[in-house]
């Protein structure tokens, strides 16, 4: 739980009023100076914090350095306890006295160094993602994307509007506001590919105001990760049997990417979770039933478990038991090139905005084709089937109802086929009850 706190010596003085962090340790306090002051009549005793009022003109700024000061308090708390050592009043005082000591500006961390530090940290373990867990490679090419991104925008505001190299100070509303304008104009990046870019910069920027590199307002909790639901698609069974009838004796790479789009299709699994089909993960139900259940890389998802399909466990065996690797970024290159052999070019309208403005286009199915669509077209091939939602989420790994319907990825041919065989279906039951009565 959570002890820091704040609080003002005088409650009701008309004079600016030193704002103290407090600590508790069980029966007894640290009390610190934070060197700020701030009139009692300015100050919002509930939420310990500056209120917002022009009357105090960097109340953001302080604002922003009481919320980097509660974190970092509580945060040596934490790594105290994960030690399973003792934090005294005068251990955390030391602690505080050296965090907010302001460094000296030769040894001031230039905004680009600092980040390279931090993929550098990421890939040796130092530091830990917030689940504590190691970044795997995926998640360190993100950063150094993202990193070569803001240093061509950089060259951009160097030769285009004769600006100087960027420094953490620089990053104010307003030039988060320009580096979308940049992605979105100069760019032409689509919503999603902005956002990606926006959520990395923001982790930056939130680990340096962390170690004290930077200050910034609240502007940064407010910004919005720009984002637009992508037109997902599914395979249908005859589109699958297109991929499956396939001759590919000739083409290895694809025969193995074939095999591994299908333990997809038939499983649920995700990409990052196919390595653990396996032999050794096939258990058996009290009726016999064989199934798979694994335990997913992914953070704080739940075990899926799915029943064994006979294309799985051929699959399996051709390869000895022990599935091909392949790395995402290739299977994505290389499904597409699968399906549009086996002539998946059916025309799926596509919805985007890019350059500030809405664009449809009408593109072959193939080239929609990523790992994902093998897990949705699982989800969606076993509603279709009339498999009750509950036991497909089984099988995903979705906790929630909500969540899962997002994988069903029915057009409206698709939507009307379903509700047709659903009434058939009732229809079939309605004779049985009647023929039994």
């Amino acid at each position: 739980m959570a002890n820091a706190f704040f609080r003002l010596r005088k409650s009701k003085s008309k004079d600016p009023e030193m704002i103290y962090l407090g600590y508790r340790f069980g029966q007894d306090q640290l009390i610190y100076s934070t060197g700020i002051k701030v009139l009692p009549k300015h100050w919002d005793f509930t939420k310990s914090r500056v209120k917002n009022v022009v009357e105090v003109w960097d109340k953001d700024d302080i604002n922003a350095f009481l919320r980097g000061l509660t974190d970092f308090t509580n945060s040596v708390a934490n790594t105290y306890k994960a030690r399973r050592e003792d934090l005294t009043k005068q251990l955390l005082k030391r602690e505080l006295d050296n965090y907010i000591k302001p460094p000296k500006a030769e040894e001031q961390i230039k905004f680009f160094d600092f980040f390279e530090k931090l993929i550098i940290d990421l890939e040796s373990g130092k530091r830990l993602l917030d689940n504590n867990k190691i970044a795997d490679p995926k998640t360190i090419q993100r950063y150094r994307t993202a990193k070569n991104s803001l240093q061509e925008f950089e060259q951009y505001r160097i030769d285009k509007l004769n600006e100087s190299v960027l420094h953490f100070d620089h990053w104010t509303e307003q030039l988060w506001n320009e580096y979308i304008s940049y992605l979105t104009f100069v760019k032409s990046f689509k919503v999603n590919n902005i956002g990606f870019y926006q959520k990395q910069l923001k982790i930056v920027l939130k680990a340096a105001r962390k170690a004290k590199l930077y200050t910034v307002g609240e502007w940064l909790e407010d910004v919005k990760i720009l984002a637009e639901t992508p037109v997902d698609i599914f395979l249908n069974k005859s589109e699958l049997l297109l991929i499956e009838t396939l001759d590919l004796s000739n083409d290895l790479k694809l025969d193995r990417v074939r095999d591994l789009f299908f333990i997809g299709c038939y499983t649920g699994f995700r990409i990052s979770d196919w390595k653990q089909v396996s032999k050794d993960n096939i258990k058996s139900t009290r009726e016999g039933n064989k199934y798979i259940e694994i335990i997913p890389e992914k953070a704080n998802a739940t075990h899926p478990s799915t029943p064994l399909h006979s294309k799985v466990v051929s699959i399996l065996d051709k390869y000895d038991g022990r599935l091909p690797i392949i790395s995402e970024q290739k299977f994505n290159v290389y499904v597409k090139d699968l399906c549009k052999l086996a002539g998946i070019d059916e025309k799926v309208t596509t919805k985007y905005v890019i350059a500030g403005r809405v664009k449809i286009d009408q593109v072959p199915k193939y080239s929609q084709v990523t790992s994902h669509t093998a897990r949705r077209s699982f989800a969606t091939n076993e509603y279709l089937d009339s498999v009750p939602v509950h036991l497909i989420m089984k099988a995903t790994g979705h906790t929630t109802e909500r969540n899962f319907l997002k994988y069903l990825k029915l057009d409206n041919s698709g939507a009307v086929d379903a509700m047709a065989k659903h009434k058939d279906k009732s229809k079939g039951d309605k004779l049985a009850i009647n023929g039994s009565l």
